[in-house]
């Protein structure tokens, strides 16, 4: 029984009484994190993927209570070796359909509020499938001085929310990535295009704001 559900209480009979019931693990498993909304999202998965299970597992060694979990936030473990040239090969990996202003988002995307290459670290986002409504029509200048979220965080964030529930983050609007800056001084954004079937990497000008367009506030 996956340890995620063992956390909310439930024992292996019940979990296969409801996988009976609803006619599969994958209907159960949808079920049960509608019911259990602060379940945590699959890390150990996300980072296999992406090839660092031994530097994931290391970190949780020598950091017990990172994971921790916190009311209404997914707790995001960033950890060192973690690129955007890696995510891009496990969203290619998971047979995510991705798709990029930039080929290259490592060189493209050199400034950012944090990165794992400074060492590994958790930052939380607030539980929400869509950016956060109250960062509506506010441009990254805007928000200047408030941590926000970066564009290896969102797809770290949009990867592992993928894997767990089968589902895409941003289907109606726009992550602004205010933590992060393109060489040019554009600011990165991450949506799912529901015609193109893609994860999108674009970009904004800092001074630019609309309704659909919304940052995800680093916690």
């Amino acid at each position: 029984m996956s340890t995620e559900f063992a956390s909310a209480g439930l024992t292996a009979g019940q979990l296969n009484a409801i996988v009976k019931k609803l006619g599969g693990h994958e209907a159960a498993l949808n079920f049960l994190r509608g019911v259990f909304p602060d379940l945590n999202l699959d890390w150990p998965q996300t980072y296999a993927l992406l090839g660092l299970t031994t530097e994931y597992q290391e970190f949780l060694l020598t950091n017990p209570d990172a994971l921790v979990p916190k009311p209404n936030h997914w707790v995001v473990p960033v950890i060192k070796g973690l690129t955007g040239q890696k995510l891009v090969a496990g969203y290619n990996q998971a047979q995510i359909g991705f798709w990029s202003w930039q080929n290259d988002l490592d060189a493209s995307v050199p400034t950012n509020e944090r990165h794992p290459d400074n060492g590994s670290y958790v930052i939380s986002f607030l539980k929400t499938m869509e950016a956060d409504p109250d960062l509506a029509n506010k441009s990254a200048d805007d928000l200047a001085g408030i941590p926000q979220i970066t564009l290896i965080e969102r797809l770290l964030l949009g990867l592992a929310h993928f894997l767990t529930t089968g589902h895409h983050l941003d289907q109606d609007n726009v992550t602004l990535c205010a933590g992060s800056r393109y060489s040019g001084g554009g600011v990165p954004d991450v949506s799912w295009g529901r015609a193109s079937r893609l994860v999108c990497v674009s970009w904004q000008d800092p001074g630019g704001c609309h309704g659909h367009l919304r940052s995800r506030k680093a916690v």
